[in-house]
């Protein structure tokens, strides 16, 4: 189910909505509460914010989004 997200209302080239798989036995190795805290998602140190970045969160709309540049010498079509 896709919800509405600014980027999405862009061109189909400029990403792709993927299923996201939800990732088993995942457990946190290390998180930097100092750097979360200043960047306002400390939230993500939950089991809420574990499923967001497995894949597995129904609430959020996965897409990989695409991007260009000239690297490696030559103009390269890139995404996440």
């Amino acid at each position: 189910m896709i919800k509405k997200h600014s980027y999405l209302s862009l061109p189909n080239i400029l990403f792709s909505v993927i299923d996201a798989k939800e990732h088993s036995a995942m457990e946190w190795v290390l998180f930097n509460h100092d750097l979360a805290n200043e960047l306002n998602i400390d939230s993500l140190d939950s089991d809420k914010g574990m499923n967001v970045l497995n894949g597995s969160d129904n609430d959020i709309d996965y897409f990989a989004q695409a991007y260009a540049g000239h690297q490696f010498g030559h103009f390269t079509i890139l995404g996440d």
